[in-house]
């Protein structure tokens, strides 16, 4: 009886520590999820702020989607591997800078 009661003494141990290695993984996914998520969201609201002050202070007339289009490829956070897009106060897009786009191409 006694080797029985030894043999479930040393499973303990690795049950343990495989219940603490999943435990720990899970919150080590967590954190990286969280502090990816919370990195990408402050570069995005920084690149999104930048073009809003670039717009405001050169205060664009245009006249046609090319010519915003043209704006947006002219800015220099279009360089930033984002995509850019304007939209109106109805919803519409009435410019978009997509990924790689350059300023005169399509």
């Amino acid at each position: 009886m006694s080797k029985l009661i030894d043999k479930k003494w040393q499973m303990l141990p690795v049950i343990a520590l495989s219940v603490c290695m999943l435990v720990g993984l899970y919150g080590f996914y967590i954190t990286l999820e969280k502090s990816i998520h919370d990195s990408v969201r402050r570069t995005t609201e920084s690149l999104l702020a930048d073009v809003i002050y670039e717009i405001q202070e050169d205060a664009p007339s245009f006249v046609s989607s090319q010519t915003i289009d043209d704006y947006i490829g002219d800015l220099t956070q279009a360089d930033a591997d984002a995509r850019i897009q304007v939209i109106n106060g109805f919803g519409t897009v009435v410019g978009i800078r997509a990924v790689g786009q350059s300023a005169g191409g399509s």
